[in-house]
């Protein structure tokens, strides 16, 4: 009936690679519509988030005897009470929403369904200035290198990838040697971004250090990339992004992401007052309303504007 894991063969395969679908997917059925509908987005990235999010409400339908293309309204609703049960968070909940929302939008678009049955859920409210993600400190990040650098080269590459360059974990992942190069004697690494978006990341010396240490004079593939030059898998990068956080002596160990990496490295550098713009291009946001929720100086009095508006009116 679902998109479970043990259901996740020749769709979700052929989606995940980009493969071009050589026939027409068979959009009445529950796996032939949520083929066709990955396959309507270009990025791989994109595919494979929605794939996850997908699998979850397939599980949660077959758990409770529900197809899924007939489900009504009541059954998301509940669906999103089951998230909450479990502890998500309302951001969480909200995405895995949208994502469920923009599945069932498609079944429309194809006459599969009349009405999207998750169009008038309501959604989970979520502070737009607030993020979960448990950050670093100055001293906790520098800790961490070094516990990365004990450890192996990958690992120290990848922390630098997460910490130094903002990554996001799948970007860090999927960063290639050959997309290392200079300009104008800058020295930096072309990322890949969501939806498909190109940016410079620079690599100042420690950084480059790191990854040419790691790649040993290598000039191509992955610079993470496993001993048969395949991409490392995300759950061990994971892995070792805890187990170094946990080395280093982090109190808040077990709560250490990959995206706590690309955090510290947004608080640190709005805490340090770099420009929100530069922050912005370094982590490859397209709002800066998503980088400002990484500025834990906003709304302190110290600093505040209206100490340098009185300066004005009092002059």
């Amino acid at each position: 009936m679902g998109l479970t894991r043990d259901h996740t063969t020749e769709p979700a395969r052929r989606v995940l690679t980009g493969t071009v679908i050589t026939h027409r997917p068979d959009t009445a059925t529950w796996l032939g519509l949520v083929d066709a509908w990955l396959n309507s987005h270009r990025s791989e990235r994109t595919r494979a988030g929605y794939l996850r999010e997908i699998r979850l409400w397939s599980q949660f339908c077959e758990q409770r005897g529900i197809a899924p293309l007939e489900a009504q309204r009541p059954d998301v609703e509940a669906y999103l009470r089951h998230l909450e049960d479990r502890g998500e968070s309302p951001r969480t909940r909200a995405r895995r929403l949208s994502a469920l929302s923009s599945a069932f939008q498609y079944a429309v678009s194809v006459d599969t369904l009349r009405t999207n049955p998750a169009e008038y859920v309501r959604r989970p409210k979520v502070d737009a200035d607030q993020t979960p993600t448990v950050g670093l400190t100055l001293e906790e990040a520098r800790s961490l290198i070094a516990a990365a650098e004990r450890e192996s080269t990958r690992t120290h590459a990848l922390i630098r990838l997460l910490l130094n360059g903002g990554l996001r974990v799948s970007e860090a992942l999927d960063a290639r040697a050959e997309n290392l190069g200079v300009d104008e004697g800058h020295r930096f690494l072309k990322v890949v971004g969501k939806g498909d978006k190109l940016r410079r990341v620079p690599t100042p010396p420690s950084f480059l250090h790191a990854l040419e240490v790691h790649l040993a004079g290598r000039t191509e593939g992955f610079i993470l990339a496993t001993r048969s030059g395949g991409r490392w898998d995300r759950s061990e990068a994971w892995r070792a992004v805890r187990r170094v956080a946990k080395a280093a002596g982090i109190e808040a160990a077990d709560k250490i992401s990959p995206h706590s990496l690309r955090h510290t490295a947004a608080t640190l550098l709005l805490g340090a007052d770099a420009p929100l713009a530069r922050v912005q291009d370094l982590l490859g946001h397209s709002d800066p309303r998503t980088t400002q929720r990484y500025n834990r100086r906003r709304g302190q009095l110290r600093g505040s504007a209206g100490y340098r508006l009185a300066e004005l009116l009092d002059a």
